[in-house]
């Protein structure tokens, strides 16, 4: 792993962990904003349930393979069972 993505608790890690974070979060008066990033473990997950027009999920940063969400829709994060290894 890069010096770049090392992670201070990294070494303390066990099993697959999935980070998460808001790339845009710009709290509403309604809803506001009081979680932006975070990091699941195995058992763990996190549900989000779409409370705008609109709300972009990536699993990758890949625009093209975005998922699109509105009002009303829930999404529910967890670590995959299954890992994915990219090659160069």
């Amino acid at each position: 792993m890069g010096a770049a993505l090392q992670h201070p608790r990294a070494a303390r890690a066990v099993g697959p962990r999935l980070a998460w974070f808001v790339r845009e979060a710009w709290p509403s008066p309604t809803t506001g904003t009081t979680r932006v990033e975070g990091l699941l473990g195995p058992g763990h997950g996190l549900r989000l349930t779409v409370e705008s027009d609109r709300l972009i999920a990536f699993g990758d940063g890949v625009e093209s393979d975005a998922l699109e969400l509105t009002w009303g829709q829930t999404v529910h994060l967890t670590v995959a069972a299954a890992r994915l290894r990219l090659v160069h």
